[in-house]
């Protein structure tokens, strides 16, 4: 069997980028069998059908980062939003980015994995928020937004998800019931976002 260097491989994500495909890697040099050796050895990462990284090589800031870069528009939003306010143990497989309704499509890689939600006008701009990602403003919606966002996709989310993400902000102690009454009318879910909190508080 032909062994590689670690090293050469990483030379190579270099030059491709933080993920590289099957055929990256046979163009390197790797036949399928030297492959699939590194994935059980943990020299590499197995992202999907043909698509791999080096683990440890790209972070979640990182990928945090390209997702804003890649997309200009786009807004942390449901899952996304939901995981980076610790609103939820559901780890998301994917980025949850909200883009204006009339917006162009952007144009997406195959890695990091991106699902665009399209907002009308109210919904993408009430409760905008921006964090410090390493220097870089990224934008996020606020933990008010986000629950009503879930709420209002709650077929589509996950009931168990949405249970869990307002139990744990019913909990928390900079909750802000007012302000998410105020959010949900204007997104026109106050009605069911006003059952789930009779049965919470």
């Amino acid at each position: 069997m032909n062994r590689f260097d670690a090293s050469e491989i990483i030379n190579g994500f270099d030059k491709t980028g933080s993920v590289i495909t099957f055929s990256d890697l046979k163009r390197l040099g790797l036949s399928a069998y030297n492959i699939s050796l590194m994935v059980r050895e943990g020299t590499l990462e197995r992202i999907r059908r043909g698509l791999y990284r080096i683990p440890g090589k790209v972070d979640e800031m990182s990928e945090v980062l390209e997702v804003s870069r890649l997309v200009p528009q786009g807004i942390l939003c449901l899952l996304s939003a939901l995981s980076w306010h610790e609103l939820t143990t559901h780890i998301p497989k994917e980025y949850y980015v909200a883009i204006p309704n009339k917006a162009r499509k952007p144009a997406l890689p195959e890695y990091p994995p991106i699902q665009v939600f399209y907002f009308t006008s109210c919904r993408y701009s009430i409760g905008q928020t921006t964090i410090n990602v390493r220097g870089v403003p990224v934008r996020v919606y606020d933990k008010e937004k986000t629950i009503c966002d879930l709420v209002y996709y709650r077929n589509r989310i996950g009931q168990d998800i949405v249970r869990e993400a307002l139990d744990k902000y019913i909990s928390s102690k900079d909750r802000n019931i007012q302000k998410l009454m105020r959010y949900s009318e204007k997104l026109r879910v106050s009605a069911i976002m006003k059952k789930y909190l009779e049965v919470l508080l």
